[in-house]
């Protein structure tokens, strides 16, 4: 009779040491974001499991944190300058027993913004000229399919609104004989002082450039 008490007192022992560690983790939802954004880390714990007794800890491996220290979420500030970097959170659960796991991370990757520099920039040049650098946009586009093409017109204040439409439309049926898809190159068109006209690939996720101080044109094209 002694032993099966015995047996029953350490069964419950067990019982209550398996039950006071918990295999908690920390999540984010998204994985991934943008520098400058706010991200939250939450700690998800078993049902009905109870944290009386227990102190909640957070850190990071780099951002502001707040709002949530000692809780089990956290909401972390991101800046510009951590673009290209993980952001880490890390919780750390003090009142367990000595043999539980007692911390707990997830990595949020904070995206690149990626470097844009102009493909190719000129002046007034021929049609067969103009047509050969359309050619290069379309090759470059059409080995890297995430990105788009973007080009810049800078026209001359006198110039023929009639005569710059009638240029764009021809570079653009030049697209479509190539059979390249025309949707994916965009253009602005701005009146200046010089003409210039400036190819641009754009991967995903940035912005265009923009076209700084001047007259924009909006053009009907066929």
């Amino acid at each position: 009779m002694k032993l099966i008490y015995s047996i029953l007192i350490s069964a419950a022992l067990s019982f209550t040491a398996f039950s006071q560690c918990p295999e908690f983790k920390v999540v984010e939802n998204s994985g991934m974001i943008d520098a400058g954004e706010t991200v939250t880390f939450a700690a998800v714990f078993p049902d009905n499991f109870s944290l009386k007794n227990l102190s909640l800890e957070w850190s990071v491996n780099q951002g502001k944190s707040y709002d949530g220290d000692g809780t089990t979420q956290i909401r972390v500030i991101t800046t510009k300058d951590m673009e290209g970097s993980n952001l880490v959170a890390t919780l750390r659960v003090t009142g367990l027993p000595s043999n539980c796991v007692s911390t707990a991370s997830e990595t949020v990757i904070i995206k690149s913004i990626p470097t844009l520099e102009p493909l190719r920039t000129f002046s007034e040049v021929s049609w067969q000229d103009e047509f050969s650098y359309m050619d290069s946009l379309i090759f470059r586009l059409s080995n890297d399919p995430n990105s788009r093409g973007y080009i810049q017109f800078y026209v001359k204040r006198t110039d023929d609104i009639n005569k710059v439409s009638k240029r764009i439309n021809e570079l653009f049926d030049h697209v479509d004989r190539r059979k390249f898809n025309r949707n994916l190159i965009f253009f602005d068109v701005c009146a200046v002082d010089e003409s210039l006209t400036i190819h641009w690939t754009v991967p995903d996720g940035a912005d265009v450039p923009e076209m700084g101080d001047c007259e924009k044109i909006y053009l009907d094209l066929n």
